[in-house]
């Protein structure tokens, strides 16, 4: 296992040549993909890779569209919040995710360890978020 949970540097670099827009009603689109436990992501992932990417019933492989809710300023810290992806009637294990964004490079925002495999069996799976918060969520700039 080789998941380890982090905002890209790829994210802080992209961001700063103003190449991700995660205000709502934007034409870009962010995607969760999930990943086993053979999968190698973390601060230096710089794109979307299927090396290690979760197969299964439910699945398509590059994942799920995410909904942004917010662009957020809290204590002077800029914050995204998402909704919850899911994967309704699914069967499958992974160990962790990859936010990323589709299209011109699919350049990774945040890689996110689940801390030990996750399994489904015919059912939901949902990834809850943490709360949007200066010191919480997924991708935040200080």
């Amino acid at each position: 296992m080789a998941i380890s949970h982090s905002m890209t540097g790829e994210c802080r670099y992209r961001a700063f040549k103003g190449e991700f827009d995660l205000d709502t009603g934007t034409a870009d689109v962010y995607k969760m993909a999930l990943y086993t436990d053979a999968a190698s992501i973390g601060i230096d992932t710089s794109a979307y890779t299927t090396s290690g990417e979760v197969v299964g019933t439910g699945y398509t492989a590059g994942g799920v569209t995410l909904s942004v809710n917010a662009l957020q300023l809290i204590n002077n810290v800029a914050c995204v919040d998402f909704d919850n992806p899911q994967w309704p009637s699914s069967t499958f294990t992974a160990r962790g995710a990859m936010i990323y964004k589709e299209g011109g490079g699919n350049y990774a925002l945040a890689v996110i360890d689940f801390g030990a495999n996750k399994s489904v069996s015919n059912s939901l799976f949902e990834v809850v978020l943490p709360p949007v918060t200066d010191t919480t969520a997924i991708i935040r700039f200080a």
